[in-house]
């Protein structure tokens, strides 16, 4: 039989509520009665003396991206290659039959399509002027019958003047010589098409030779070394020393390989098949491009560039990738611009992860800069993991860096938090003036608490219990239940309902004598803690 929730637990143990399914009250698993919490700020409470009982407050983490992973907007335009612009194509159907075509002997217009004869003449072209020099375009148009020839794009800029000769939709990329879109039909043809479309595409892109656009792509067909696809305006838009993230995708490769540039400087490069990502630190660089190293063809794609290390200032030596802070061997620092203004009446908890530490002896140090600046520390040999510190920008400075000590040291930081911290010395004070309890209470402990018996009570000298109360008379005894566990913090009600000859009732705790002496009659609410 399962075993019932029911069967050890007190009345606080067993589950009573709930809030967005979860339970506020449950049992554990070992029925202890004890509970493992985890939670982003220190545990507080108010005791009976109006005072705020704690270690520690802590804050939200005051470091702006300490685990490097913000990333700005994106920098580059139509980096998948997939942006398209309006129709430029009027009455691409044909339901208007002829309407805002150009066309020459051959060419007639019914239901909706143009249809081509062989009539042997050499004027057989179809067209219209919506294009602009130099731009790239997508051309789509249906072949729905044939019977031979064939029709192809003669405008002067499609090198390899591809002959559609079969049903179907037909795509084809090409950069403009001129205005117009000639579709043009062979001498033997005998054909109908309908649904022309022109698009322009490779928007803010500029080709080098050999480097043409396709479905969500730039093409490298046979490039020379050096030719490129460029997009200028990226580096324009990034300040100089910002940390930067490039990536693109590699779809195809059967020769040579792309390399990333800013300006003059390579920054990585690749050839293989799939996604290559590379930071770096822009400096005055103007212009951004992917090149051709060797003789390439191939392809690529989600050409990305984006600004890493917001709110950091790195220096020579350091490097933001991979979602962390790298020190790449230099004897060099880093600080952040979002700690250089710490409160000196303050302290703060500093924690860091480190990873990746090369072999052999390396040191690395906390540092700080400011009128009472230095090292806060510092280790020789460090290892991988997690180091934490408590600072005190009194004693430490206000301006917070890190620091390799010697030379060829490499090791990435990680998750860097700095956290307010106020000292239970320092909380303070409540007015408990009109202050009420909300009070969490236990079961009841005492028992006959309303005298309807003479049962469950120790009595003393002088006590006795009959109709619903408890009478002494006599010198001072007790009367008594042992109920209590130590050092536990009770809620009492009492009913005096009688007074005379001068005496008074005294509360007792756990055999220690409460500071407590009843002698009007009333009802009284005593907080206790046992002895």
């Amino acid at each position: 039989m399962a075993n019932n929730l029911l069967d050890k637990s007190s009345i606080i143990l067993t589950p009573t509520a709930y809030n967005n399914g979860e339970a506020l009250c449950v049992k554990p698993s070992d029925g202890s009665g004890d509970f493992d919490f985890s939670r982003n700020s220190a545990a507080t409470r108010v005791n009976a003396q109006g005072l705020v009982e704690n270690v520690q407050i802590l804050s939200s983490n005051l470091v702006q991206n300490g685990d490097f992973s913000e990333e700005g907007s994106e920098e580059v335009s139509n980096g998948s290659f997939s942006q398209e612009g309006v129709e430029l194509i009027t009455n691409g159907d044909f339901e208007n039959g002829s309407a805002n075509w150009n066309f020459q002997l051959g060419w007639t217009f019914d239901n909706g399509q143009a249809h081509f004869e062989n009539l042997g003449s050499s004027n057989r072209n179809l067209w219209q002027s919506p294009l602009v020099n130099g731009n790239w375009y997508k051309l789509t148009f249906e072949i729905t019958s044939i019977t031979s020839g064939y029709i192809r794009n003669v405008n002067s800029s499609v090198t390899d003047d591809t002959q559609f000769s079969t049903i179907g939709v037909h795509t084809q990329y090409f950069q403009a010589a001129n205005v117009n879109l000639y579709l043009k039909a062979s001498v033997d043809a005998n054909l109908s098409i309908d649904n022309v479309s022109v698009r322009e595409v490779a928007q803010n892109w500029v080709f080098g030779t050999g480097v043409s656009i396709g479905e969500n792509k730039a093409v490298f067909t046979s490039t020379p070394s050096g030719q490129s696809v460029s997009q200028n305006a990226v580096a324009s838009q990034i300040p100089n020393g910002t940390s930067v993230k490039v990536s693109f995708e590699v779809l195809s490769i059967s020769s040579g390989s792309f390399g990333v540039y800013f300006s003059g400087s390579l920054v990585g490069s690749l050839n293989s098949v799939g996604v290559a990502t590379f930071y770096f630190e822009k400096g005055t660089e103007t212009s951004f491009y992917i090149r051709a190293l060797g003789t390439t063809t191939g392809s690529i794609t989600n050409i990305s560039v984006k600004e890493v290390g917001q709110n950091w200032d790195l220096q020579t030596g350091w490097q933001i990738s991979n979602n962390k802070l790298n020190c790449l061997g230099a004897s060099s620092q880093i600080e952040a611009s979002t700690l250089l203004n710490f409160d000196i009446t303050k302290k703060y908890k500093l924690v860091f992860t480190i990873s990746g530490v090369d072999s052999g002896t390396r040191s690395f140090r906390v540092y700080t800069q400011g009128s009472n600046g230095g090292v806060i520390f510092s280790y020789t040999a460090h290892t991988n993991g997690t180091y934490e510190y408590y600072y005190d920008p009194s004693i430490n400075g206000t301006k917070l860096a890190f620091q390799t000590a010697f030379n060829q040291s490499t090791f990435s930081i990680d998750d860097v938090s700095v956290i307010e911290i106020t000292d239970d010395t320092n909380l303070p004070r409540i007015s408990y003036e009109n202050f009420s309890y909300q009070d969490v209470l236990g079961s009841e402990l005492v028992v006959n608490g309303g005298f309807d018996s003479d049962t469950a009570w120790t009595k003393g000298s002088g006590w006795a219990i009959a109709n619903g109360v408890a009478t002494h008379t006599g010198g001072a005894s007790y009367l008594s239940q042992s109920i209590l566990n130590a050092d536990t913090q009770y809620k009492v009600n009492i009913s005096v309902t009688a007074v005379s000859g001068g005496g008074f009732v005294q509360i007792y705790m756990g055999n220690s004598p409460a500071s407590v002496l009843i002698s009007t009659i009333g009802d009284y609410t005593y907080y206790f803690t046992s002895q």
